[in-house]
């Protein structure tokens, strides 16, 4: 089973997240980017980190430049509410992102 690792600081975006996706994969979920570290260090290498652009700390792009050096195997996403063409393109220059990915008004909604 591929081992996915979302952070979010909004948690009923995790509590979607999971409920989504915890069936397919092994999820890990994080509040910020410092618990995503940690738990990269204890759990070892994940398939894919998907992070949130826009967190209190340290931003997604910075988060995942940092994945990065540690795991550059690891697929990175950056999902975010807005649509900064500057952000975008620090993510794919820093981060080296596989996608973006522009959230709908800002969270997941279920319908």
């Amino acid at each position: 089973m591929d081992r996915l690792l979302y952070v979010d600081d909004e948690q009923s975006n995790l509590d979607i997240f999971s409920s989504t996706f915890g069936r397919e994969y092994e999820l890990f979920c994080a509040h910020d980017a410092q618990e995503a570290l940690i738990i990269l260090e204890n759990e070892g290498e994940m398939a894919v980190v998907i992070s949130d652009q826009r967190m209190p700390g340290i931003t997604g792009v910075e988060l995942l430049s940092q994945i990065k050096m540690l795991y550059p195997d690891t697929v990175r996403i950056v999902l975010t509410a807005y649509s900064d063409a500057e952000d975008i393109i620090d993510s794919i220059n820093r981060g080296n992102v596989y996608r973006y990915i522009i959230k709908p008004h800002g969270k997941f909604v279920l319908s």
